[in-house]
């Protein structure tokens, strides 16, 4: 038998547009279960198929998208909204395939027919669920119009900075932003880039002390977020 959380308590966004009288019973009625995913690869078959999909509660994961010989990455972690088991690049007009992997040991909570029970009742913590995929969708825009910033180093810094906003500390010596596992290469997959450019891009960031690199995959930006400056005209 699984774990049970009250996901409105560990999860109090859900609770942003439910009026205070009607939260308490939100708090008490919103049981779900939880599924731990142990950190390294995964294969969503292993997972159980909730009717309306999971939540990070803690963790992060790491999903990558395969295209022949190109590949994408894209970073998620605590309140990203999941549903594994929707994409099959296989039948694609061009196929792709997806892959799967726990940066940290990880747990995700299952939005089953107890949360639709809730939700029919309280349906503003089904609107504050899209907002939350709403926002992922944004995320990925956002790193999409930074592919045109020519230099690797600003595309770096401006990545660093927008997942600071997600999960970065703000503390005397700068921003923290704690990424565990997150290698150069698969910097690289977000940033369109190649390993060397990154390394060689952070290398420089250093030297500028626009940020510090700290043991255990840690980072702490330094001074203000910067302003993307336009990019050179083309033909």
């Amino acid at each position: 038998m699984r774990a049970a959380i009250e996901l409105a308590v560990e999860q109090p966004w859900l609770l942003d547009l439910v009026d205070e009288p009607t939260r308490p019973w939100v708090r008490r009625n919103l049981l779900v279960p939880l599924v731990p995913v142990p950190r390294g690869p995964f294969a969503v078959e292993d997972l159980p198929r909730p009717r309306f999909g999971m939540i990070v509660v803690e963790g992060r994961l790491l999903r990558r998208l395969h295209v022949g010989a190109y590949r994408g990455a894209e970073l998620l972690g605590e309140t990203d909204i999941l549903r594994l088991w929707t994409y099959d690049g296989q039948v694609a007009t061009i196929p792709a395939t997806v892959e799967w992997r726990a940066l940290t040991d990880s747990r995700l909570a299952l939005l089953d027919h107890r949360f639709l029970q809730v939700v029919q009742r309280v349906p503003e913590v089904m609107t504050a669920l899209l907002d939350r995929s709403v926002e992922r969708t944004r995320m990925m825009a956002f790193f999409l119009a930074l592919r045109g910033a020519v230099r690797v180093e600003d595309r770096l810094l401006l990545t660093l900075w927008h997942l600071a906003e997600r999960w970065g500390r703000v503390t005397v010596d700068g921003v923290v932003l704690p990424l565990p596992k997150v290698t150069h290469d698969i910097l690289g997959e977000m940033l369109g880039s190649r390993r060397p450019s990154v390394s060689a891009a952070t290398a420089r960031l250093e030297q500028r002390g626009a940020i510090e690199r700290r043991s255990g995959g840690t980072w702490v930006l330094k001074g203000q977020p910067p302003v993307p400056q336009e990019p050179p005209a083309q033909d």
